[in-house]
């Protein structure tokens, strides 16, 4: 991964959040060993990385989205107050 390039040679498709969350970390660390600021600015970007590797936030939406169909499916040929 850290080289950039994905499973076909061309860029991998996490590269982008990869880098931002390494140039995010580089310059915490500057401004840690200069100004002594201790915060976690860039948890935004390692939690969009790891979504782009992972896919857990949207993997949460898509199987909501299908037990919601389901549902109204089960509803339309049964009624909605079936049970």
């Amino acid at each position: 991964m850290a080289s950039g390039m994905g499973v076909r040679g061309t860029t991998g498709r996490c590269y982008g959040f990869y880098h931002d969350l390494l140039e995010c970390q580089h310059e915490y660390q500057k401004t840690l060993l200069t100004e002594g600021k201790d915060s976690k600015p860039c948890s935004d970007r390692r939690q969009d990385y790891f979504e782009c590797l992972h896919s857990r936030k949207e993997l949460t939406r898509v199987k909501a989205v299908l037990l919601e169909e389901a549902k109204q499916a089960y509803e339309a040929k049964h009624g909605k107050h079936a049970h």
